[in-house]
């Protein structure tokens, strides 16, 4: 098994992608290239990779010129860069202990940052004293470990402490043996049986394996959720530089303007205002400002490559040739296929729009209510009213009252009880009929000049294509994929979401039917029964002599 593998599964597990890798020279440990090659290779099977690399001279060779002065200037390089996690992949304990000893002196183990160390330091760590262990507080690690249930292990384990014990007794031996002690004792083991030839088996008590195990981890500083693994630094402590294009064809998505008032220029639109909310969600400070750039959008992502810009921020489309030069965030603008053609106007139908304004069931109800109403007024005012008994005054009246301008008169209070709900139902439908007819006269019945796109695939004509709209950063730029998490992050809580009407093949206007009127036109037609009721009972009630007459004469005539 690889030494860096387990090393790769911390990295992997805390979804980290960029490591600064550290080791030291020595002519014990690989060559610079091996140790390189391997670190890169494991870090590439968990989609991670190194970002930066030092290569300190081995303490030994140095202790004539002491080291401490290269190793805060190479830790000083290290801190103005973006990456946070430090990887030690090879060194000394007395290298380990002075480098971790200038880190925490200059603020390299506080919030934020990650240092892992690998199995050459990490077995270490047992023999070491209080002070040097408190200047690796925060620093995760692989140990190798071994097997402590084996008879074998145990007996070893009792001569070991007995005799070191007495031969030491000045030390603590809380922790023997140590790996190195099963190690010297294989390998001794290992050779006495080899020098006798012996045929038997061997038994050896360290089985070599890496575990991962993690669980609630103390990250540096006290920081309580997991280190993002990189930060914004300027070793000139300047902002980041974000290009906004000054000449869009689109204003929605960015439009630069300049304030005479107040002398200065403005960045608007919605691209703006993505990157800013995407910005204020990421949960460091990262300082920017907006830059005016005069330019073709295939120019604004080349000064993000040549680090002219930091990034730019517009609806840049990702193309073959600008790929190349910058990385992409994810889009922003959801990807979907629209036609915005010019209109006609649909003459066709206009000699009958008004009947467009009510729908066929709303104009059936209105002349079913309507006659209903009529005939209940007839029948009540019938009897008593001449001006009311023949069939078209009825009619007529009917018509009139549509327009207010009826003239007969209506004597009984019943009658007027039916007929004053009416007049108001007549006025309120009347009014919202003239609403919608306004409507679809200001704004003519139009249709699309071309109903369908494939109209256009079958004319050749010419199409503008509007793809996905993208944020540009430097290739290899950490920052794009933290912009990316935040931008997915505003999209599903809906802050990164354009709201914009669509039409179908035609600009339909809305008709009014019978719903908003259902109410209205149930209290009418319940006056109305109740009046044709109350009209019928009071009928029969005074003609009932005479009805009763006519049958006993019936039966009478029948009985001759």
């Amino acid at each position: 098994m690889s030494p860096f593998t387990c090393t790769s599964s911390i990295i992997h597990e805390f979804n980290w992608r960029k490591v600064t890798a550290i080791y030291e020279h020595s002519n014990f440990f690989a060559s610079h290239s091996e140790i390189l090659t391997r670190l890169s290779y494991s870090l590439s099977l968990v989609n991670a990779e190194i970002d930066h690399y030092v290569a300190f001279p081995s303490i030994i060779i140095t202790l004539s010129n002491p080291i401490e002065n290269y190793i805060e200037q190479e830790l000083v390089r290290l801190k103005n860069k973006s990456n946070r996690v430090f990887l030690l992949i090879q060194s000394s304990l007395e290298f380990s202990t002075l480098l971790f000893e200038k880190v925490r002196q200059m603020g390299m183990m506080e919030e934020g940052s990650e240092w892992i160390i690998t199995d050459d330091v990490a077995t270490h760590l047992d023999s070491l004293d209080s002070s040097i262990m408190f200047n690796m507080q925060g620093i995760m690690g692989c140990k190798t470990t071994f097997m402590e249930t084996s008879e074998t292990f145990k007996r070893f384990k009792f001569v070991f402490g007995r005799k070191f014990g007495l031969e030491y007794p000045e030390e603590e031996n809380s922790q023997l043996p140590s790996i190195f002690a099963l190690r010297a004792y294989d390998a001794v083991w290992t050779i006495a049986h080899a020098l006798k030839k012996s045929q038997g088996n061997f038994f050896f008590l360290i089985r070599k394996y890496f575990t991962v195990l993690l669980g609630s981890v103390d990250w540096p500083g006290g920081l309580k959720t997991v280190p993002k693994g990189w930060a914004y630094n300027s070793t000139e402590g300047r902002p980041l530089k974000i290009g906004v294009p000054a000449i869009d064809p689109c204003p929605q998505f960015v439009n630069v303007s300049h304030d005479k008032r107040l002398n200065e220029t403005q960045f608007t639109g919605f691209s703006i205002n993505v990157f800013e909310s995407v910005v204020k969600r990421r949960p460091y400070h990262l300082p920017f400002v907006f830059v005016p750039f005069y330019g073709s959008y295939d120019q604004i992502v080349e000064q993000v490559n040549n680090k002219d810009l930091d990034a730019a921020v517009g609806d840049i489309q990702v193309v073959e040739h600008r790929y190349a030069f910058a990385e992409f965030s994810h889009p922003y603008v959801e990807s979907g296929i629209a036609m915005v053609v010019k209109v006609k106007a649909d003459r066709s139908k206009e000699t009958w729009m008004f009947m467009d304004a009510f729908t066929k069931e709303m104009w059936m109800l209105m002349a079913v209510m309507h006659l209903f109403i009529a005939f209940v007024i007839w029948f009540i005012e019938g009897e008593n009213n001449s001006e009311l008994k023949s069939l078209g005054a009825i009619l007529w009246f009917s018509v009139t009252t549509l327009f207010f301008v009826h003239r007969e008169p209506v004597k009984s209070n019943l009658a007027r009880a039916v007929l004053a709900p009416w007049l108001f139902a007549i006025l309120i439908v009347t009014s919202s009929f003239t609403a919608s007819l306004s409507s679809m006269m200001t704004v003519s019945h139009l249709e699309p000049s071309v109903p369908d796109i494939q109209t256009l695939l079958g004319t050749n004509a010419i199409i503008g294509c509007n793809k996905n709209t993208f944020l540009a950063f430097p290739k290899g730029s950490s920052l794009a994929i933290d912009i990316s998490r935040a931008t997915l992050k505003a999209i599903e809580s809906g802050e990164g979401q354009t709201h914009c009407g669509s039409t179908g093949s035609k600009i339909q206007n809305e008709q009014l039917g019978s719903q908003p009127f259902f109410g209205l036109f149930a209290i009418c037609g319940a006056i109305g029964l109740f009046g044709l009721l109350a009209t019928i009972i009071h009928f029969v009630n005074r003609n009932g002599h005479t009805f009763m007459n006519c049958i006993s004469l019936l039966q009478l005539q029948r009985g001759l």
